[in-house]
């Protein structure tokens, strides 16, 4: 793009959606025909566009002009694609992980719509939804990077539904939305594996009254369900080291 022509046209029919690049916020574009009102910048800023005319970056500042009948500056850049969207859009402005998934179901990439469902039908976050469907829970963000590259691959949505019922049945008893944080539940899935049994536990935060609160890290989760679970039995006591 070192020698690139700047061209011009009102002829906004010309100009194609790609599929898979990022939805269009009305408020984005709101904010964009207040401030060209103010100061038209669009020549310092072309639109990017494929040589078929798809609109790989620029696609607010596209519906603004429209809006206010200017001439659209752009760019045709030989070779682009949906991967040049998202890598534009992660040094311009970074994409979110929803951004992301949003781009490859839009492509049909199937786990990528079953994600987003997932995510919005029990309220969790992509990045713990993720974790779920893919059975690696981890205290980090490092499983971000599957879902960005496009790699994300579901193991099995029953056992993360399965995981999430076993979660609610704990909400009445938490605080701050405590049962939500993934290093509670990777706790919850050690010790069941350890041989907790599920609806023991959920009996005792209901007979003991006890409210789970938010633990810093995933062994103080599992040391405060032990508290709970171990409460008053003399046998079958669960005892971990870490």
């Amino acid at each position: 793009m070192s020698e690139r022509k700047v061209l011009v046209t009102r002829d906004y029919e010309k100009f194609k959606s790609l599929a898979g690049n990022r939805f269009l916020s009305k408020r984005h574009v709101r904010n964009l025909v207040e401030s060209i009102e103010k100061q038209n910048l669009l020549n310092e800023n072309p639109i990017i566009v494929t040589e078929e005319m798809f609109v790989i970056d620029g696609q607010h500042r596209l519906e603004a002009a429209k809006l206010l009948g200017l001439e659209v500056p752009y760019i045709v850049v030989k070779g682009a694609n949906l991967e040049t969207v998202q890598e534009l859009n992660s040094t311009m402005k970074q994409w979110t992980l929803r951004d992301f998934c949003e781009s490859y179901a839009m492509v049909g990439k199937k786990d990528y719509e079953d994600l987003l469902k997932f995510s919005d039908q029990y309220g969790l976050s992509l990045s713990f939804a993720a974790q779920l469907l893919r059975g690696q829970l981890s205290n980090d963000s490092g499983g971000q990077g599957i879902v960005r590259a496009g790699d994300f691959k579901i193991k099995s949505i029953q056992n993360a539904e399965e995981t999430v019922r076993r979660m609610k049945q704990i909400q009445p008893f938490s605080d701050a939305n405590s049962w939500r944080d993934p290093k509670f539940v990777k706790a919850l899935v050690q010790l069941y594996s350890r041989g907790v049994k599920h609806d023991e536990l959920v009996e005792k935060f209901q007979r003991s009254g006890i409210r789970l609160q938010r633990q810093v890290m995933v062994r103080d989760y599992v040391f405060f369900i032990l508290d709970v679970y171990n409460k008053g039995r003399k046998q079958n006591r669960i005892d971990i080291q870490l």
